[in-house]
């Protein structure tokens, strides 16, 4: 489907058929949790908050650190303590380049820019850890091909 046609109004058919079922299902969804809703006071407001991350512009489908499944830092109500922290100002995490809170980031903000690898929200670090134990594990099983293709191994397997 052409990505273009969905800011088409209105919007045609096939889009319309394509997302049927999808709309279908989060009017099922949505019967099920907003009553639910009640039980955490804060729910309508965070789930705007998420919300409007994306409100006014589209995801960037080969940004690694706006296509992940995690939630950004931001959106969950924060303690007293952390409301307490608004004093020290936001910072922009290198990673998805939002302004953030002091209790989005490993590192206090007084030492934010001696630690440039420090500079990533908790979320966006959990995207690079991911990232390098997915390269890691490509890396030992490019070796163990590597091995059991070995031509030595091979001769050895005949000799057996």
């Amino acid at each position: 489907m052409d990505q273009k046609g969905w800011g088409q109004r209105p919007l045609p058919r096939t889009f319309l058929d394509f997302a049927f079922p999808q709309m279908t299902h989060l009017r099922m969804l949505a019967t099920e949790l907003l009553p639910q809703a009640s039980i955490s006071p804060n729910i309508l407001r965070e789930s705007k908050r998420y919300i409007e991350i994306w409100h006014h512009q589209r995801r960037d489908p080969k940004n690694r650190y706006k296509i992940h499944n995690y939630l950004p830092q931001g959106i969950i109500e924060r303690t007293e303590r952390e409301r307490n922290w608004k004093l020290l100002g936001t910072r922009a995490c290198r990673g998805c380049e939002r302004d953030l809170y002091q209790e989005s980031f490993q590192v206090e903000f007084r030492r934010f820019k001696r630690l440039p690898e420090k500079q990533f929200c908790y979320t966006c670090s959990k995207v690079n850890l991911r990232q390098i134990r997915r390269n890691r594990f490509l890396d030992i099983l490019e070796l163990a091909k590597s091995r059991t293709s070995s031509p030595v191994l091979m001769e050895t397997k005949v000799h057996s």
